[in-house]
């Protein structure tokens, strides 16, 4: 699988307005960008599991 394949390949996992702005770029700088809002938005995810996790700690209805 050659640079451009790959890059590809990735831009179903991105978001498309994040697609469609560096549309023209370079396959070696949308690379970047994609792996790059790709760990964004598991980190996102990442951050939302442990806010649910720290809620229900601390939900002083939750049942034991």
């Amino acid at each position: 699988m050659n640079l451009e394949d790959y890059v590809k390949s990735l831009e179903p996992q991105v978001d498309p307005n994040l697609v469609w702005e560096i549309r023209e770029w370079t396959y070696d700088n949308k690379l970047y960008m994609y792996l790059h809002n790709i760990q964004l938005a598991y980190m996102a995810e990442f951050k939302q599991l442990l806010l649910e996790m720290k809620n229900e700690r601390t939900n002083p209805d939750r049942l034991y």
